[in-house]
C-alpha cells in the first residue's frame, strides 16, 4: 500500500510542475503581446516601402513582374516556425503544409525546433536559422533571412519564394500561404504625387526599394511567427496546467483517503489495546 510520505512527496512535485507551467506561460503571454505590439510599426514601414516604389516607378519603364521564362532556378518556400518546443503540434502542422508544396520545391525554415522536427515528416531543409525569441531581434532574423534570399536570387538560383507562417485569428493559429518574390509590380499602382527628385538612377532605385520591401515583408512575417509560436505555446501550457489540476485532485483525494486509512488504523490500535489490558486484569 501507499503510504501517506510518498504520496506526499508525489504531490509537492506535480505542485512545483505547476509551478513552473505558470512561469512558462507567463513568459510566454508578455513574448505574444509584445510581438504584437511590434506588427503595426512594421506593417507601416511596408506599406512606406510600398509607396515608394510607386513613386519610383513614375521614373522607370517597369511593367508588372517578370514573365514566365524570364527568371531561372529554382521555387522555394520558406517556413516559420518555432525556435523552442511545447508548442503542441504547431510545429507538425506548419511542416506538413511544406511538404505539399512539391518535390522539386527547396524548403527553408526558420525555427530551430521546427527544423529539427523536420525530417520526421519528410522534409530535408535545405536552409534554416533560428528564429528570434525576443522583439528586439525581428529585423536580424529577417536580415539573415533576405540576405540568403539576394544572394541566391542575385545568382539566378531562384525564381519564385513563397512564404508559410501563422497568424493569429480569434485567438487561435492559422497558417497563411504568401508569394514574397517576384515583386509584382502590377499591384502597386503608381503614385500620383509629384516626381520624386533623386540621387541615384531609377533602376537603381527601384532594385534597393524593392530590396527592402521584401526584407520588410519577412520582418512582418517573424513577427507573425513569434507570437504565433508563443500563442501556441500558452495554448499547449493552458492544457498541460488543466492535465495538472486533474492529477492534484486525484492526488488530494487519496491523501485525504490514507489519512482516514491511519487515523482509522491508530484508533483500532488503541481500541485493541485498551482490551489487551481490560483481558489481563
Amino acid at each position: 500500500m501507499e503510504r501517506l510520505a510518498q504520496l506526499q512527496a508525489r504531490i509537492h512535485a506535480v505542485d512545483e510542475l505547476g509551478e513552473i507551467l505558470s512561469a512558462i506561460r507567463s513568459l510566454a503571454a508578455a513574448r505574444q503581446q509584445q510581438a504584437r505590439g511590434v506588427l503595426p510599426g512594421m506593417e507601416a514601414y511596408a506599406e512606406t516601402l510600398r509607396v515608394a516604389i510607386g513613386q519610383a516607378l513614375t521614373l522607370t519603364s517597369h511593367e508588372g513582374s517578370p514573365r514566365p521564362g524570364q527568371l531561372t532556378g529554382r521555387e522555394v518556400w520558406i517556413g516559420f516556425g518555432a525556435e523552442h518546443g511545447f508548442v503542441g503540434g504547431f510545429s507538425s502542422r506548419l511542416v506538413s503544409r511544406l511538404a505539399r508544396s512539391g518535390p522539386e520545391t527547396e524548403r527553408w525554415i526558420v525555427g530551430t525546433r521546427t527544423a529539427a522536427l523536420a525530417p520526421e515528416h519528410g522534409v530535408e531543409p535545405s536552409w534554416r536559422c533560428a528564429l528570434t525569441t525576443r522583439p528586439s531581434g525581428i529585423l536580424h532574423t529577417a536580415t539573415e533571412i533576405a540576405d540568403a534570399l539576394l544572394a541566391r536570387i542575385g545568382r539566378g538560383e531562384i525564381q519564385r519564394v513563397r512564404m508559410v507562417y501563422a497568424l493569429n485569428k480569434a485567438g487561435s493559429v492559422a497558417l497563411c500561404v504568401e508569394d514574397l518574390f517576384p515583386l509584382d509590380l502590377a499591384k502597386i499602382p503608381p503614385s500620383s504625387a509629384p516626381r520624386p527628385l533623386i540621387t541615384l538612377h531609377p533602376e537603381l532605385l527601384l532594385q534597393k526599394l524593392a530590396d527592402e520591401y521584401l526584407a520588410a515583408i519577412l520582418a512582418n512575417a517573424v513577427a507573425h511567427a513569434l507570437a504565433a509560436e508563443n500563442l501556441a505555446r500558452l495554448e499547449a501550457t493552458r492544457r498541460a496546467t488543466d492535465q495538472i489540476q486533474d492529477r492534484l485532485e486525484a492526488l488530494h483525494r487519496r491523501e485525504r483517503s490514507l489519512r482516514q486509512e491511519e487515523v482509522t488504523t491508530e484508533l483500532l490500535d488503541v481500541i485493541n489495546g485498551v482490551e489487551a489490558l481490560r483481558s489481563r486484569g
